[in-house]
């Protein structure tokens, strides 16, 4: 097997968003008849799609190997990166229906070209449940041109798609960042910590930091993403001949909240990323394995270039670290990244949080989840970014 891909059986988006629509229609039908009758609404059952979520950061180099470091000495060899050009495949599932639970990918195959030739053609060797690919680094994209996917199987319609690329964002520039030191009586829930948790006198220090930065509005139809990047190593240190290589790759995607801004956005997930935290129970001491950590989906703050007033956008963040949770707990340096996206996977992003906000109002309007993928669901982009490095000062209050 190409040791470039993943053959997964893990849930993923497509069950959550498949036929969305309907889901929401029939909450409201259940509901109205609830007085009435005791009788149970199934939808029907739609004929099945091929779906796709493929996004494609073209700028970003950093290496997501946070848990490697940690767990080496412990004899613990796991690969944990998080890579950023990974594209997954699967069958829409309707969970009525038990026959579809586990039906597979036949006779797969999929390919990205750009109008001229196919830059990437793939071919599953076997029936798989879901396929999650890396795509390879030297396949080269460039703004403002339009890159396409085809995928098809054997028992359903294929799929196409197109995307162009935009421009990379503008310059980030740093405003403020402030450090302050909190106090913690109380374990975080589910925090690992090595201490006597039966102590009243017993406490820890967390960190608080606030990073205030500004990019300019000067490209016209733009549309963002903000990340934020902690890394335990300078990601400018250029170490010696034979310096041991795992002590480079800490960096890991970090929560973080937006405490001020100029221009109102939303939160939610930045597709086929994953933010490592801690994660325990049971009495302390935790030994350290692999098993207290947990891959979350990432957080991104999304942006429409469009709703910025006047020349630039500002924003306000807030990020907490040694807290028991955050990976790395103590992070040297932070990048905020900045991600120009096309207009499709902006809207995608936005049905998904509209979605999410009403799945439990039975009254709310319907929702349909946007996307680029015609005869299935999901989304095909590739993005631009701009990080900006910022340290930790010095001096803490």
């Amino acid at each position: 097997m190409n040791p470039g891909i993943k053959i997964s059986t893990r849930g993923s988006l497509y069950r959550y968003t498949s036929n969305v629509l309907i889901s929401v229609m029939i909450s409201v039908l259940t509901l109205l008849s609830g007085c009435e009758t005791k009788e149970r609404f199934y939808r029907p059952d739609m004929p099945q799609k091929l779906c796709a979520v493929g996004i494609f950061d073209v700028d970003d180099t950093i290496i997501y190997d946070v848990l490697y470091t940690y767990l080496y000495y412990l004899g613990v060899y796991k690969d944990t990166l998080v890579y950023n050009r990974y594209i997954s495949f699967e069958k829409s599932v309707q969970f009525e229906y038990p026959e579809e639970v586990d039906d597979s990918l036949r006779d797969f195959s999929f390919s990205i070209s750009n109008g001229t030739e196919d830059m990437f053609v793939y071919q599953s060797p076997q029936p798989a449940k879901s396929l999650e690919l890396i795509l390879p680094e030297r396949l080269n994209f460039e703004s403002g041109r339009r890159y396409f996917l085809h995928a098809g199987e054997k028992e359903t319609h294929e799929i196409n798609a197109e995307t162009e690329v935009p421009p990379r964002p503008p310059e980030l520039c740093l405003l403020s960042i402030k450090t302050e030191i909190q106090r913690y009586f109380d374990p975080l829930p589910n925090a690992c910590w090595q201490s006597e948790v039966n102590d009243p006198e017993w406490s820890f220090y967390a960190r608080n930091i606030e990073i205030e930065f500004s990019f300019p509005n000067d490209i016209p139809n733009s549309y963002y993403a903000v990340l934020l990047i902690g890394s335990d190593v300078d990601s400018t240190y250029n170490p010696p001949p034979g310096y041991d290589f795992v002590l480079q790759n800490c960096s890991n995607f970090l929560d973080f909240t937006v405490l001020e801004t100029n221009t109102d956005g939303f939160f939610y997930t930045f597709q086929g990323r994953k933010t490592i935290h801690q994660f325990c129970q049971g009495p302390a001491p935790y030994p350290l394995e692999l098993t207290n950590y947990r891959f979350d989906p990432t957080l991104a703050y999304y942006i429409d270039g469009s709703k910025i007033p006047g020349q630039n956008c500002k924003l306000k963040i807030f990020t907490q670290e040694s807290n028991g949770v955050t990976t790395p707990g103590h992070p040297k340096t932070f990048t905020i990244r900045l991600v120009s996206m096309p207009k499709e996977l902006y809207l995608f992003e936005k049905s998904l949080y509209t979605y999410k906000k009403v799945s439990d109002d039975p009254f709310a309007e319907p929702v349909n989840l946007n996307g680029n993928i015609k005869g299935g669901n999901g989304i095909f982009a590739i993005c631009r970014s701009r990080d900006m490095l910022v340290h930790q000062p010095i001096s803490i209050k």
